[in-house]
């Protein structure tokens, strides 16, 4: 079910930010987010950055509409699986740009260094927080850590936003799917809804002297009341999916819900609901009766906005907002955030293989990841489509690993390709790699719970392996031969040489 979670209008902000409820679950069995002293804190994992992170932006919203402060913080464990220094080298410089950019907004920013399972809920105990927002990943690991830190707090809601994907994972399919044929078109049919811009993240700041947009008479504004007004949306979309029939009873109770919450025109124009009522008032697959509510609906809004409008001319301006929190209020937590991290020190700290060294020509943070993302749409995006599979020519975009470490948001990468006017072949040939065969890798992990042996390949596949396991091998390599790519396959050198 879609529930819209509206971002308060304040100063600097360009219009009322909401984040799609369906991109957010809670994890925990509390979701009651309380005004405790500690705040909203986005624990950061999979998406490590600032601008384009619908968490942070969650976060954001949760702390503007509950009147306390933000934070985030990142647990950093000193070994992972089989990363090098080459993956935790990238990967800490980015997250030092990530600091640098929070601390600028008055963000309090803690690295947390350990078992996540141990010292977040530590540092939320500590600081009394009130609510925890992290970003989304399908992996054991990293549902073994949020499963721990609700369990260890068990009065504190902790809420997942998929920040990773353009289409939610869980919205995206409701099954594992067999391969790309299967989830394209369940993808490509929900782009239109989910490929829209992001909002800018912005920092907390005060309302008092500023003004908010105009309100129609008598409304309150509540964050309540946009959710209430979304929740119905969803339920006629739902009512309204099938085109050649309704479900009338569904649709009935959404109109009835509509109809007697109070919104602003900022909630319909963002929300979306006015335009979704005035195309039910229009359309002939639903029975006259609902047809007629929903005009007269659609005639009470604008009603409702021509007198805001009329009101807000005669008075010169527009309500002011109650102040909002400029600074964090919780004065443990702003003292254990008020010394920068140390990331000499915190790479010293690591007990990872240094002898793979990091790679010269990738600049790690997102500001790299952008140039990176204009180089390829200017240099290369035009042969991506025939030249991507040859290993002798350089076609690709070299954005895997801004993407890997949530450096670049892979919505703000396929808007910009969209809207960069290069060869169609090479946009709709980097968006089925970068949208669809991408998002099917997560459907994969999210879905199949052995994703990582061969108990959960599919069994067609096991049963090949099985029938050519004891086929006779024409060559056989040892690892040195491979390393000094001494094969006979011309492909396979081809490949190798460039690695």
């Amino acid at each position: 079910e879609i529930a819209w979670i509206p971002q308060q209008i304040v100063a600097g902000a360009r219009s009322p930010m909401v984040v799609a409820g369906n991109r957010v679950r809670a994890l925990s069995k509390v979701s009651s987010v309380g005004s405790n002293a500690g705040g909203v804190v986005y624990w950061m994992s999979r998406d490590q950055r600032v601008q384009d992170n619908w968490a942070l932006l969650h976060a954001r919203s949760l702390a503007l509409s509950h009147g306390v402060g933000l934070s985030v913080v990142f647990c950093l464990v000193p070994t992972f699986s089989e990363a090098t220094i080459r993956h935790y080298g990238f990967m800490l410089r980015g997250l030092k740009e990530c600091e640098t950019e929070l601390r600028s907004n008055g963000v309090p920013f803690k690295l947390l260094q350990g078992d996540p399972v141990k010292t977040l809920p530590e540092f939320a105990r500590q600081h009394d927080v009130s609510a925890i927002v992290t970003d989304f990943a399908p992996t054991r690991i990293n549902k073994i850590w949020k499963d721990g830190v609700c369990r260890e707090l068990p009065k504190t809601p902790v809420f997942e936003v998929d920040a990773h994907n353009i289409v939610p994972v869980w919205v995206a399919s409701d099954k594992q799917e067999v391969g790309a044929r299967t989830i394209r078109k369940k993808i490509n049919d929900k782009l239109p809804q989910w490929l829209k811009d992001i909002p800018p993240f912005e920092p907390l700041e005060k309302g008092g002297d500023s003004k908010a947009s105009e309100l129609p008479a008598n409304d309150e504004s509540s964050a309540s009341s946009s959710t209430t007004l979304s929740e119905a949306l969803s339920r006629m979309q739902e009512a309204t999916a099938a085109a050649d029939k309704w479900d009338e009873d569904a649709l009935g109770e959404a109109l009835d819900v509509m109809e007697e919450v109070s919104v602003t025109r900022e909630q319909l124009a963002e929300t979306g609901a006015g335009k979704a009522v005035n195309e039910v008032a229009k359309c002939k697959s639903g029975t006259k009766p609902l047809r007629e509510r929903a005009k007269a609906l659609v005639a009470k809004w604008k009603e409702a906005v021509a007198k805001a409008r009329a009101e807000s001319d005669a008075g010169g301006g527009t309500r002011a907002m109650p102040n909002l929190p400029l600074q964090h209020g919780c004065p443990s937590l702003l003292a254990a955030c008020e010394k920068p991290t140390d990331w000499a020190a915190v790479r010293k700290g690591l007990t990872v293989d240094m002898s793979v060294p990091e790679v010269d020509w990738c600049t790690p943070g997102s500001a790299a990841a952008l140039v990176a993302l204009d180089e390829f749409i200017k240099e290369r995006l035009r042969i991506f489509a025939e030249k991507r599979n040859d290993p002798n020519v350089h076609a690709s975009s070299d954005l895997s690993p801004y993407l890997h470490f949530g450096q670049l948001s892979a919505q703000r990468m396929a808007l910009t390709v969209k809207k960069s006017g290069g060869k169609s072949e090479g946009i709709a040939s980097f968006l089925e790699e970068a949208v669809v065969r991408r998002e099917l890798s997560d459907n994969f992990v999210f879905y199949q719970p052995n994703y990582d042996s061969l108990d959960g390949a599919a069994g067609w596949a096991r049963d090949s392996l099985e029938l050519h396991a004891k086929d006779k091998r024409e060559h056989v390599y040892t690892l040195e031969q491979l390393d000094k790519v001494e094969t006979h396959a011309r492909a396979r050198r081809s490949a190798a040489r460039p690695l």
